[in-house]
């Protein structure tokens, strides 16, 4: 597989190297027969530099990395129109170097900024408008408690600060943006609306979804990592829930629904429930045309590889026995009915593959955290 975004190297914001040319004659397909829309955006994992995959021509691009750090410190976000990329960078005590680039150009826009406030492992949203970020964010002393947080784009200053999640202990990202510029919110089963400049939030459903707790009685809150469609109309998300005749082990699985609670749906189910190992589902993502979803199958810890033949865009090998080398990116039609997948074998009818850096082959796409989708 193609561990999250492989490659690496380089220093400083470089121009990204040239990808091999497709091999004449071979007509390329990214999904099944055919090729998906769009970009994919793989953050980087251990040792790697994040890229950007063409899910068109399966070619690969690497990202810029922060000058005088390692290249698997950034973190990338991509607007919702696409067309900004947002890089940030962890690996240094003076807090979140950022920088933002044309998504096409890959040049930087703007002067770097530095945010100070505790951001962690969560993510930047960034608004369609491009004028606010969306994040969970550590206030620091006195309680270091993590918080819905809007700052302005620009100057990183906090417009607003605070929201229903409050007091939660939140390990995920439970938030989007809206195309009309607000943004909603999950807290344990009721979905929020608010804004930017709103000192109240709207309730605009309750969804039917069952315990998401170890004992499985009740609803927890900021769990959940939440992405909004193109259109604004549905929301896919993260939900722990206990194996069905097996309470010991939780799963963590992608729903989609729309903003008024209506049409629930699973997307992922365990392909076999006697498997003691839990399942973690995740990074949800709606392709740019609203007509896909894809997620991970997150597999963690030492794992026995199978292998498969580097057929001409066929097929590919899984490499190594780490989380990111074998955590495979799924592709489902944004209507499709549950799908159920296992951790034994690969699901190549939903599977992603891109071109391999040897002439004529092909690679199954992994990721081992967040990953974007864009235009």
């Amino acid at each position: 597989m193609l561990a999250g975004c492989g490659g690496g190297g380089g220093g400083g914001d470089a121009a990204a190297p040239s990808t091999p040319s497709q091999t004449p004659g071979v007509a390329f397909t990214s999904y099944q027969k055919t090729t998906l829309p769009g970009r994919l955006l793989m953050n980087a994992p251990l040792g790697s530099q994040a890229v950007l995959l063409n899910l068109t021509t399966g070619q690969r691009q690497e990202l810029p990395h922060t000058a005088g750090s390692t290249v698997d410190s950034d973190e990338w976000s991509v607007s919702d129109d696409g067309g900004l990329l947002l890089r940030w960078n962890r690996d240094t005590n003076a807090g979140y170097p950022l920088q933002q680039f044309d998504s096409t150009t890959l040049q930087p826009l703007g002067t770097a900024a530095t945010l100070t406030a505790g951001l962690g492992s969560h993510d930047l949203k960034l608004s369609k408008d491009r004028k606010y970020l969306l994040a969970q964010i550590d206030g620091g002393l006195p309680s270091f408690e993590t918080r819905l947080t809007v700052l302005d784009a620009g100057t990183l200053a906090t417009v607003k600060r605070g929201s229903l999640l409050d007091g939660e202990s939140v390990v995920a990202d439970p938030q989007a943006w809206l195309p009309d510029g607000r943004y909603v919110y999950l807290v344990g089963r009721k979905l929020y609306a608010s804004g930017p400049g709103e000192s109240t939030a709207q309730l605009l459903a309750t969804l039917d979804l069952p315990a998401n707790d170890a004992s499985g009685s009740a609803a927890v809150a900021g769990q959940s990592d939440l992405v909004v469609s193109p259109d604004g109309t549905q929301v896919a998300f993260t939900w722990n829930e206990a194996r069905a005749g097996n309470a010991a082990t939780v799963d963590t699985h992608v729903y989609t629904a729309r903003l008024d609670g209506s049409a629930l749906k699973k997307i992922t189910e365990v392909a076999d429930a006697t498997d003691p190992v839990a399942h973690s589902f995740g990074s949800p993502v709606w392709s740019p045309d609203g007509n896909w979803l894809a997620f991970a199958l997150f597999v963690n810890g030492a794992t026995s590889a199978p292998v498969w033949p580097d057929d001409p865009y066929g097929g590919a090998r899984i490499i190594g026995t780490t989380g990111c080398d074998v955590s495979p990116v799924y592709v489902v039609p944004a209507q499709t009915a549950t799908q159920r997948i296992g951790r034994s074998s690969l699901r190549t009818d939903l599977a992603v593959r891109v071109q391999a850096t040897a002439a004529g082959s092909a690679q199954w796409v992994s990721s081992c955290s967040r990953f974007k989708w864009l235009s």
